[in-house]
């Protein structure tokens, strides 16, 4: 489940700048547990990792189904 107003902003995101996708990151306790994103300093995404041994960050990627 998600609210789609805690969404209005990452969706005008999408549309402005004709993105081709959104990806939201959550920090977390326990990365391992979850898929992780290791991020540059500029903000770009270096790596998407499913439930790694070592993480390279706590950014959790949250997942929204429609």
């Amino acid at each position: 489940m998600y609210l789609g107003d805690k969404l209005d902003g990452f969706i005008e995101v999408f549309r402005k700048d004709s993105a081709d996708g959104v990806i939201l990151l959550k920090p977390v306790e326990d990365p391992r547990a979850f898929g992780v994103a290791e991020v540059a300093e500029d903000g770009r995404i270096l790596r998407l990792e499913e439930k790694p041994q070592e993480p390279r960050s706590n950014l959790a990627l949250v997942a929204i189904t429609v």
